[in-house]
């Protein structure tokens, strides 16, 4: 579950009539139940363009979209629908801390505010790359993670697939990040937008020209960058932990784009699960509480050949 993305920053807001005030923006830009449905229908549209490039111009050809979308899509319509039930949010939060001064940001004058976007942006990032990690080494957290890369190919519909559970220690990271450091609720919410689409985006299943994904994978995320971390070769599968962008990946050291321009040489998905399971909506729901083994590598001959 992504920090930044819109999953973690959908609530009610309660703020001054006299304000700008925030429900203006979140009517008119974010998705929720009691706002406008501008960006849900964007959401959806960029889905469903992304969805018609996979069927047009796929980066690789077995999808067995018909075994996996439903799982994908039931998975992502169930945090849909319990996504309103959350009792706070961070944009809550954030607005919570704007009004009552509270956070380091709302200590800035308001002629900082470009500061004030280039921090929250910056502070968002790195608190997706870092609970990100803290997804992949915490055995606990993994459980829930795992959901998300038992997906036995990468296209569109991985990006919806998470567990619901995951909502959870992403709100209770999410919302003391936006008090504790005052983050700006609209730069908040545009970083949360392209979170969102960017999910979809390094998911999709499009081959792009290698000339623009490498261009392109100097700042962000691509599909092909991404398709390195959905690999069931752990040393990838631990690498490029990125949402949106890759700085803090090359920072740290996880960038690994050792055959980011041969993903169809990798076997996608984990070692320890590459059977039906993968794409039983109930069994993957009740997956948390199972201990999964390794039972067969996952690096055929040819996927071997490739590696350095």
């Amino acid at each position: 579950m992504r920090l930044g993305g819109g999953a973690c920053f959908r609530g009610k807001i309660y703020v001054r009539r006299n304000s700008m005030t925030w429900d203006l923006i979140k009517q008119t830009l974010f998705p929720s139940g009691d706002g406008s449905s501008i960006i849900t229908l964007v959401y959806w549209f960029v889905l469903a363009m992304f969805a018609g490039l996979e069927f047009f111009a796929p980066q690789f050809e077995e999808a067995h979209r018909g075994h996996r979308w439903p799982t994908n899509f039931g998975l992502g319509l169930i945090n849909v629908a319990l996504i309103p039930l959350a009792p706070v949010s961070a944009l809550w939060a954030a607005e919570w801390a704007r009004h009552n001064r509270i956070g380091l940001l709302n200590l800035l004058d308001g002629s900082w505010w470009f500061l004030a976007v280039i921090a929250t942006i910056a502070i968002l990032s790195f608190a997706d790359y870092a609970m990100h990690i803290l997804f992949h080494k915490t055995p606990w957290l993994w459980r829930l993670h795992r959901v998300h890369h038992f997906d036995t190919a990468v296209d569109i519909s991985t990006g919806l697939r998470h567990h619901p559970l995951e909502l959870l220690p992403a709100l209770l990271i999410g919302v003391p990040v936006a008090i504790v450091f005052g983050l700006l609720p609209w730069a908040l919410i545009a970083y949360g937008t392209a979170d969102a689409m960017f999910a979809l985006f390094s998911h999709a299943n499009i081959k792009l020209p290698t000339s623009l994904d490498r261009a392109l994978r100097l700042v962000l995320v691509t599909p092909r960058i991404h398709a390195v971390h959905h690999s069931a070769h752990k040393p990838e599968t631990d690498s490029n932990y990125g949402n949106v962008f890759t700085v803090w990946d090359r920072l740290f050291g996880t960038y690994c784009d050792l055959r980011a321009d041969c993903p169809e040489k990798m076997q996608f998905g984990l070692a320890e699960l590459q059977d039906h399971r993968a794409a039983d909506l109930w069994w993957q729901l009740k997956s948390p509480a199972y201990l999964v083994t390794k039972p067969t590598p996952v690096l055929s001959a040819r996927s071997k050949s490739s590696l350095p």
